[in-house]
């Protein structure tokens, strides 16, 4: 008999007993809320009684095979692998994940409260309940109003100003055109991010080819019948808050593209360049260069870090990089940053650091100042 097996009458009297015995309730798959087991467990480890729920049919050792619901009780010739059939006037409503945990209890005579709170089980009468709260907050929050031939709708989705996204919509050979009018696009270009490389290209296409949107030049738009208008509305406006968030929001999607951006500056400079150099320093931590700039006969070697997003912690990263590695270059090399400034003006104090680290800051709008400088 192995650690995990029982004597029947052991695994008997682990349901007749009137203490709390060792429950369990294990959701598998997902969140749990249409799958899972209650389990009464005798020393700890051998299953006593279990009742799984939502999974599939279970095949016993001896070739019996038993459905979804399916209750078991150990049987010390199959050891754990045995299922049983319960008798149907033991549980009222397996169907019921609720019902049948309070019958199960009752089965293994679990006289003692748990803690289980029935307001813990989601049933789907209150996810109903919320969906139809859902869709009422939707038409309530919605507004339209007639423009020239358009029809605007103000939704309650609001973008990144706190402003209601608004789309428009009109007939269109025999179905409808939905519409931002462009608003998305033209807002990321006033706020310094233009969708002006290859690399944002396809982000920007993955992004629309995801909610079925087209761009018509800088507009997002969607054509479609009455009979899917709303799914089709709903993804343009899902579709605006995904372009507008890949682009504006996310930090490491945006110092990768301004890491192109000066990419692409340096190569159509004519600014030779290593790229990504890792450097051990005297510290013993590794630090990366964006780009090392080899000595020429006029000028020594220049190691060049990007900062997107400048403030005093990333200044001083920058600035900590460079002290613990120079002692290991060229002598006479020399340290630069450049530093986005396209959509936020860089504190002069965080400039001020990194010159006092020997560290020149080059702000990404006065670049071309530098240009004859790195090129040399």
């Amino acid at each position: 008999m192995t650690s995990a097996s029982l004597a029947q009458t052991e695994a008997d009297g682990f349901l007749n007993r009137v203490d709390i015995p060792g429950f369990r309730r294990a959701d598998r798959g997902g969140a749990g809320l249409d799958r899972g087991t209650y389990q009464n467990r005798g020393r700890r480890v051998a299953i006593s009684a279990r009742l799984d729920f939502g999974g599939q049919p279970h095949r016993n050792p001896d070739g019996e095979e038993i459905g979804s619901p399916h209750p078991y009780i150990y049987r010390e010739d199959i050891a754990t692998s045995g299922c049983s059939r319960f008798r149907e006037d033991r549980f009222e409503n397996l169907d019921d994940p609720w019902k049948a945990l309070e019958d199960f209890m009752r089965f293994c005579n679990i006289v003692k409260p748990l803690g289980i709170r029935k307001g813990a089980v989601l049933m789907i009468e209150e996810v109903q309940s919320l969906l139809d709260r859902y869709w009422v907050w939707l038409k309530d929050r919605t507004n339209l109003r007639q423009v020239g031939d358009w029809i605007e709708i103000a939704t309650p989705y609001l973008d990144r100003h706190n402003d209601y996204l608004q789309i428009y919509a009109k007939r269109y050979n025999g179905g409808f055109v939905l519409t931002d009018d462009g608003y998305t696009i033209e807002d990321l270009e006033l706020s310094g991010c233009k969708i002006d490389s290859a690399k944002r290209h396809v982000l920007f296409k993955t992004t629309l080819d995801g909610f079925g949107v087209q761009a018509n030049e800088k507009a997002l738009e969607v054509r479609t019948s009455e009979y899917d208008f709303a799914l089709r509305k709903h993804n343009l406006v899902q579709a605006m808050l995904a372009v507008n968030d890949l682009f504006y929001l996310a930090p490491p999607v945006t110092a990768s593209l301004f890491y192109e951006d000066v990419v692409a500056w340096l190569d159509l400079s004519g600014i030779r360049y290593t790229p990504n150099v890792k450097l051990t320093g005297k510290s013993g931590y590794d630090h990366r260069f964006e780009f090392v700039i080899p000595k020429s006969n006029v000028r020594p070697e220049r190691m060049v870090r990007t900062i997107d997003r400048p403030n005093r912690d990333t200044a001083q990263a920058a600035a900590f990089s460079w002290i613990d590695t120079r002692d290991a270059r060229s002598p006479g090399s020399l340290a630069y940053a450049i530093v986005n400034d396209s959509d936020r003006q860089v504190p002069e104090s965080v400039m001020d650091a990194m010159r006092s680290y020997e560290m020149r800051p080059i702000p990404w709008s006065e670049r071309d100042g530098a240009r004859e400088e790195l090129a040399a």
